[in-house]
């Protein structure tokens, strides 16, 4: 991040790391324990099967290996704050008094990439469930462009009746796409191409990051489209 000596980048790095979760961040922040007050690096918050947590996370970015004065001081701090966890990070590693010291406490040793290789699938589970809300709202909102009288449904005025059938083929392609992911078949079709043949075709992917990155782009699509619908919709 421009301007900023390493360590403060580590520690940015870090606490993105830890939002695109789902959990709250905070960089250098000072928090009150018993026996004093302490400032971290990063403190991350959240939730996780209905309790709130609190996890402190130190930052080093060196080029030698952290040693178990530095574990013992996490330790410490983890404790004074009634901290669930403590988390070390360092790409150049730790040395094996840090590794010994840590195994028998609530302290993990890790690397900001090893977190980003563990946490792929957790991302994008998120990513899954905030795609079906989304999703929700835009077929809440298409289904106010048609209003039934009696036995008679009709777009409202103003409504382009094919442009409302897209964007509901847009919405139920997406959604059939999530249903799909647990059973693990790839490719998954997850939108259409909507080509100008007698047909249209569908959007594949082949893996689960595909999937995240190509339904994203589909689910802003139809965002938008439903938007520019309710845009133009008049009374009767």
């Amino acid at each position: 991040m421009g301007g900023m000596p390493a360590w403060a980048d580590y520690q940015e790095e870090a606490a993105l790391f830890f939002r695109s979760l789902g959990l709250t961040a905070s960089t250098n922040e000072t928090i009150e324990g018993i026996r004093g007050r302490h400032a971290v690096d990063v403190a991350v918050r959240g939730q996780r099967a209905g309790q709130q947590l609190l996890w402190i996370v130190e930052c080093k970015r060196w080029k030698t290996r952290v040693s178990k004065l530095h574990v013992a001081a996490l330790i410490s701090i983890v404790d004074d704050v009634g901290a669930d966890r403590g988390i070390l990070l360092s790409e150049a590693g730790f040395q094996s008094g840090a590794v010994a010291l840590a195994t028998r406490s609530n302290i993990r040793l890790t690397s900001l990439a090893e977190l980003r290789g563990e946490s792929t699938w957790e991302y994008e589970d998120l990513q899954f469930n905030d795609y079906r809300r989304r999703l929700a709202q835009i077929e809440a909102r298409l289904q106010t462009f048609t209003v039934t009288r009696g036995n008679t449904s009709r777009t409202r005025k103003g409504i382009d009746g094919d442009q409302l059938l897209r964007g509901y083929a847009m919405v139920s392609t997406a959604q059939r796409a999530l249903d799909a992911v647990h059973l693990n078949r790839w490719p998954i079709p997850y939108g259409l191409s909507f080509g100008t043949g007698d047909s249209d075709d569908f959007l594949a992917a082949a893996s689960r990051s595909e999937l995240v990155d190509g339904l994203g782009l589909e689910v802003d699509k139809a965002e938008a489209l439903s938007l520019e619908l309710e845009a133009k919709v008049q009374e009767w």
